[in-house]
């Protein structure tokens, strides 16, 4: 059976610099999977010409009405005081993702995040030979979903999660990650890749973002200094193997993509997917086994754990400074990644 195709959702922002990457670097491990960009941005060929994605195939989704219904909602329950439309955006892509696959007559596909890396097609091979609609994806923690990956086989499956979606939001505000973890509790459309959780046994361990962000670094966005830090964990997950810093590592090209195993002192972990929440992420495999090179075998362990100065992060914030305390604007965002 072929492999379905790689679905990449970029809506509510500006493509960012590193989805480019990701799409070349998918291309170069993965050659003969299809690889779709559903986005409410006009994409010009001239544009997919200079990055070198011509194979993209691209797919202009306009708002449904009924994503148009689940927004207000969301925007009427809000509580929170930042980043409203991002955590909005992050749920209403499963809705352009499932109108985009509608009028496509697509049932099956992978939906990856711009910041994730199929690594290997022989974890997600029997998910697809299931016989049953369903959707996949990994457990960030107990009771918190997270679709870094996120596997669609049947839009049957794909409908009941967007239905529970509406219902589940009548209450309150919950974001894409709360959702996802009521929704694997509570529905039989629901299939949890493994993400080495409570120990559970597997070949290949699905990323959550916190193999990743732990190994490759956080995107500095996210620290006070502009590093990308690593040996960062999540205080909400429950490992049955506790990432540690890591001893060795083995990284080869197999038929299938790339065989990839991080050892350290407690065991070991072979990924079929990887999280770069760094967004440093390289565009050929070349500098991607580089990239894990300087990661996964860490010399002294307080440098390895500072991790990786992000320029563009910093001239982001200077831009932020001058504009605030010395031209006096309210607000100023610049994105240059």
């Amino acid at each position: 059976m072929p492999t379905p195709p790689i679905v990449w959702v970029e809506v509510g922002r500006n493509i960012p610099r590193h989805f480019w990457k990701a799409t070349l670097l998918s291309k170069a491990i993965h050659p003969k999977i299809h690889q779709i960009l559903v986005t409410d941005r006009f994409v010009t060929k001239s544009t997919l010409k200079s990055k070198e994605c011509e194979y993209l195939e691209i797919i202009h989704c306009p708002e449904s009405i009924r994503l148009t219904n689940f927004r207000n909602r969301m925007i009427n329950n809000f509580e929170g005081s930042q980043q409203m439309m991002f955590w909005i955006n992050t749920t209403a892509r499963f809705f352009y993702l499932d109108k985009s696959l509608r009028e496509l007559g697509i049932e099956k596909c992978i939906h990856l995040e711009s910041d994730s890396i199929l690594l290997n097609r022989e974890g997600i091979q029997g998910f697809f030979c299931n016989k049953s609609a369903l959707v996949g994806f990994p457990m960030q923690s107990r009771n918190v979903g997270c679709a870094s990956i996120f596997l669609v086989n049947g839009l049957e499956a794909l409908n009941a999660m967007l239905s529970f979606f509406e219902t589940e939001q009548i209450s309150g505000f919950r974001d894409d990650m709360q959702l996802l973890g009521d929704f694997a509790k509570n529905s039989e459309f629901a299939f949890i890749l493994n993400s080495n959780l409570e120990g559970e046994k597997s070949e290949v361990i699905f990323d959550a973002q916190s193999i990743g962000r732990f190994y490759l670094g956080t995107d500095s966005r996210n620290q006070r200094w502009p590093f990308s830090s690593r040996g960062l964990s999540d205080e909400r997950r429950t490992d049955h193997f506790k990432l540690d810093v890591p001893i060795n590592y083995s990284f080869q090209r197999v038929l299938a993509g790339i065989d990839l195993t991080i050892y350290c002192e407690k065991g070991s972990m072979k990924l079929s997917s990887i999280h770069i929440h760094s967004k440093n992420i390289p565009n050929t495999i070349t500098r991607l086994e580089k990239s894990l090179r300087k990661a996964l075998k860490p010399r002294i362990k307080l440098l390895w754990s500072i991790g990786r100065f992000d320029l563009l992060v910093f001239v982001e914030r200077l831009f932020s400074v001058v504009s605030r305390r010395i031209l006096r604007k309210k607000s100023y965002e610049i994105r240059l990644r």
